[in-house]
């Protein structure tokens, strides 16, 4: 899909391309945009089983350094030979988003907002979409809770430092469940540079796993994180966590470090690196009723073998991409599901 978005009276036109699982094109069509003479950006866009596109689009008139002035957020359901749109204006402002085609047949655009430019995300936000009849069914959006700021990104230490105000919150993965409820998934991710005689350092720390619970009326019902304690000096891949779905269960695989189940206090942040002594892979299963207790699955006491990147669930475990001291392996990852 090519979707053009520049600012106003540069607009040149927007093309939507299809392709079948070959690279073959199966249609190309021209849209007309009702945003044309707007500044607008594409969110997302899914495709259902019969072919229908389907783009969530935000739209504004003008931008300052604190707001953008009439902030509109579109779904435009596209066939190879119509388009229509249902538009709803936010009080938000959209930052990032993801949109799934669910099992129950709804469609669900969702992500991150910001209550100000000049601010971080501090919100989260729901459309939930009826294509039987072309309507939006519900807006949902909602700002994180004041706890949220106080333990997950400001009055926080890192390494005896103050932890940065600046931070980023990225959609990891959008999930319905068999109650027609709808979990988000995000990841914060911050970094701190650290100044020496000897020169810097920066830590990069994958720091929280956010999950916004959506009920099945569409209404933003909870929001939730668990805080991962994930920081590297190379890198947010190495810290960074993946979800897998089965079972009606989202799995949370990422790297952690073994102090931090220990019951020892001390600092809140352990270092985490592929292949050190106390490195290992914890799972944290999240299912309709919210965030579940973390499990240690694997460590470097008790297997040579560290993980890199989870594949996809089976009965009794995982498959996962695996490094040891002679390269990587495809190996299974007994688990009690």
């Amino acid at each position: 899909c090519i979707l053009q978005s520049q600012r106003k009276g540069e607009f040149k036109g927007s093309v939507l391309i299809t392709f079948d699982n070959e690279g073959n094109i199966l249609w190309e069509s021209n849209l007309e945009l009702d945003v044309a003479n707007q500044i607008f950006g594409v969110i997302d866009m899914a495709i259902d089983n019969d072919g229908k596109v389907y783009a969530g689009v935000y739209s504004y008139n003008e931008e300052s350094r604190n707001a953008r002035t009439d902030e509109t957020i579109s779904i435009y359901e596209i066939t190879e030979n119509n388009i229509s749109s249902q538009s709803e204006p936010i009080n938000f402002s959209v930052s990032n988003g993801i949109m799934k085609v669910g099992a129950t047949g709804n469609v669900y655009l969702a992500g991150y907002s910001q209550s100000s430019l000049k601010k971080n995300e501090d919100g989260s936000y729901v459309v939930t979409y009826d294509p039987e009849n072309s309507s939006i069914k519900k807006l949902s959006q909602q700002e994180f809770p004041e706890s949220y700021f106080d333990k997950v990104v400001g009055g926080g230490i890192m390494l005896g430092y103050l932890s940065s105000d600046k931070y980023s919150l990225r959609v990891k993965g959008l999930y319905e469940f068999s109650n027609g409820s709808v979990a988000l998934l995000g990841e914060l991710r911050t970094s701190i540079t650290v100044q020496t005689q000897n020169g810097s350092t920066t830590y990069f720390f994958t720091k929280n796993i956010m999950l916004t619970q959506v009920g099945a009326d569409g209404e933003i019902a909870k929001i939730d994180w668990y805080d991962s304690k994930a920081m590297s000096i190379g890198g947010y891949a190495s810290t960074t966590f993946t979800p897998l779905f089965a079972n009606d269960r989202i799995y949370v695989l990422f790297s952690d470090n073994m102090d931090n189940y220990s019951g020892k206090s001390g600092v809140p942040f352990k270092r985490v690196l592929t292949g050190i002594k106390k490195y290992c892979c914890s799972m944290v299963t999240i299912d309709a009723n919210g965030i579940g207790e973390a499990q240690k699955l694997l460590d470097t006491k008790s297997s040579k073998n560290t993980i890199a990147t989870p594949l996809f669930v089976e009965e009794d475990g995982f498959i996962v991409i695996d490094y040891d001291k002679k390269g990587t392996n495809v190996s299974k990852l007994k688990v009690e599901l």
